[in-house]
């Protein structure tokens, strides 16, 4: 999950910070850029992020793949069939049980090689100084009497 805030200065120029290292929070750097790029040139897009950043093409296990068409075949051929992790959530009739369980089951804070290193990815903005990455822990966030917030990190 990722957030943003943003402040102005008297000088017009502008800075946001998206909080968050996965897919959502790649997204809206990119989305940031893309934005700036057509509009306003003194906006400055900060990502910040506990983690490097990490590139997987899922951000789950494997055995969430399976459709039920491969594990039948599977099972016909002498294999598993379907993952027992599959089972054990299909059995689950609660919402709110299942949607616990996916939340243990993802791997956040990834994002995907395209996004990362793919056509205007987020790592040719880190490289032209479009997007400015960190990699910390965000301490606090203070707001000014002026309305601008300003926040305090740890490299």
């Amino acid at each position: 999950s990722s957030s943003s805030s943003s402040s102005s200065s008297s000088s017009s120029s502008r800075r946001t910070a998206i909080i968050g290292g996965g897919i959502s929070a790649a997204h809206k750097a990119i989305e940031l850029v893309k934005q700036q790029n057509n509009n306003d040139h003194n906006h400055q897009v900060h990502l910040i992020s506990r983690n490097s950043i990490i590139e997987r093409q899922f951000d789950t296990h494997q055995d969430w793949m399976m459709s039920q068409a491969s594990a039948a075949r599977s099972k016909i051929m002498g294999g598993f069939g379907c993952p027992q992790c599959q089972l054990d959530f299909a059995a689950l009739s609660s919402l709110e049980e299942r949607r616990k369980w996916i939340q243990k089951e993802r791997i956040a804070g990834t994002i995907t090689a395209a996004l990362n290193r793919g056509k205007d990815g987020l790592q040719y903005m880190i490289q032209r100084r479009q997007v400015f990455f960190h990699q910390g822990e965000v301490l606090a966030i203070r707001t000014n009497d002026d309305d601008d917030q300003s926040s305090s990190m740890e490299e």
